[in-house]
């Protein structure tokens, strides 16, 4: 009932917008698998979001979250869980369970939108709260493993290091790509908006227009 009372409303809506029954669904679907209408906006090989996608916006946390599923998801196999002689017991029933339905919602989700020839890093975002579980799972994976260490209790512990070199990354990434990265839009825009100011353009007749060859989303101004 909740679906088809949503499926309806979005009719509604679309129908009041577009003035003509339509259902955006089945257009998103024709135009990105059927046309390949999303190729217009840039093309990636399939392998992209295996070298580039999911390395860039999981830094770090990716191969803790290989580690996090890997143990969970292949716990009882004795072939991978013998050279783990340092882990005490094996994962519950539960977290085995997690870890596989996790394992092949990501698998498909990323099969499904490498098989589209055009990708964008935020395509894959819906599937960062499951990466994060799975990074943390490595994590405690870990420390269970770190602590027949002796350099368990001192400060500069392996486990202790790993978080802060954790943190210390993220904060870098997020520092460089929120005040520098594709940066130039926004000094580009600053420049034009000095001048028109200067040559007082509003006045002029015709009015200056400026045409931006770019490509998609490269200027967060749209008018």
């Amino acid at each position: 009932m909740i679906g088809l009372s949503g499926a309806a409303v979005s009719l509604g809506v679309d129908r009041l917008v577009y003035g003509r029954w339509t259902v955006n669904q089945v257009n998103f679907l024709l135009f990105n698998f059927c046309s390949n209408g999303a190729s217009f906006y840039g093309v990636q090989p399939w392998y992209w979001y295996l070298t580039s996608g999911l390395p860039s916006i999981l830094t770090l946390h990716l191969p803790l979250a290989l580690v996090g599923w890997l143990f969970d998801a292949m716990s009882g196999h004795r072939w991978f869980m013998q050279p783990c002689i340092l882990l005490k017991g094996r994962p519950r029933t539960k977290e085995k369970i997690v870890a596989k339905y996790f394992g092949v919602w990501i698998a498909w989700t990323t099969f499904a939108y490498s098989c589209l020839a055009h990708k964008e890093f935020r395509f894959l975002f819906p599937l960062f709260p499951l990466f994060i579980y799975c990074a943390g799972r490595g994590l405690f994976h870990l420390h269970r493993i770190v602590t027949k260490s002796r350099w368990t209790q001192s400060f500069c512990s392996p486990l202790r290091l790993l978080i802060g070199l954790l943190v210390a990354v993220n904060l870098a990434v997020a520092g460089y790509t929120c005040l520098v990265h594709q940066g130039g839009p926004d000094a580009l825009m600053s420049k034009l908006a000095s001048q028109a100011a200067a040559a007082n353009w509003a006045d002029m007749s015709p009015r200056p227009k400026i045409l931006f060859l770019m490509p998609c989303h490269s200027t967060p101004y749209l008018r």
